[in-house]
């Protein structure tokens, strides 16, 4: 029997080839498993928006200070024609004098009204931005739950509004929409907007209610 006697460079060279091949092996893995397909799911934002508790809360707090804002004008208002009426009878010097502060009143009913005009306009912006943040931040928890990378509004449904009022035309105006469309379909499985909503919607019935609140701080 021949024996075969392999040289130590040899040797030595075999094994360099084959930790390189390891090597290059594992490499590939770890990149096949660093380019992996994200999990995706989407939600329908007006559907989320149409059935949230905190968006009608919104709505309800919101119309409370358009009323009291009505509620004030109106009583400005019968003052202001009240003390009017009342000029008519007065003596000439007295009845000029009352209608000049009346339209001082005039005046100040004027700024009044800008001023209450801006800050519901503010609170009403302020109270969309907290409804946003409290979507984003409930989807980023939800996501992290049921192990998906990314949360995609789906604005595909989404109906097309045209204003007759604008100069702009009805074609232009839908084609504006259109472009501003980012995704177009998205699967049933991976919709999360009815689990998104009874997540916040429970988590706004087991939060203590504003007036609740306010007692609990009062001593």
């Amino acid at each position: 029997m021949r024996l075969t006697h392999h040289r130590p460079g040899s040797q030595a060279l075999w094994i360099v080839f084959g930790t390189a091949l390891l090597c290059s092996g594992l490499a590939y893995a770890a990149g096949r498993a660093s380019t992996a397909p994200s999990a995706v799911a989407n939600l329908n934002l007006l559907l989320v928006l149409e059935q949230l508790t905190q968006r009608a809360d919104m709505e309800v707090e919101v119309s409370a200070m358009h009323r009291k804002a009505e509620d004030e004008f109106r009583k400005r208002t019968a003052d202001l024609e009240s003390r009017a009426k009342a000029a008519d009878a007065l003596p000439d010097p007295e009845r000029q004098a009352t209608r000049d502060d009346i339209a001082l009143g005039q005046l100040q009913l004027r700024e009044w009204i800008a001023m209450e005009t801006s800050s519901l306009d503010r609170e009403n912006a302020l109270q969309w931005q907290n409804l946003y943040r409290s979507i984003q931040l409930e989807a980023e928890r939800l996501a992290e739950a049921e192990g998906y990378d990314y949360v995609l509004v789906y604005d595909g449904p989404a109906p097309m509004q045209v204003d007759r009022e604008l100069r702009q035309p009805l074609g232009q105006q839908v084609m504006e929409q259109i472009m501003r469309r980012r995704v177009l379909y998205a699967a049933k499985k991976d919709d999360i907007t009815e689990r998104l909503v009874i997540r916040m919607n429970n988590a706004r019935a087991a939060a203590p209610s504003k007036s609740t609140a306010s007692k609990e701080k009062t001593p």
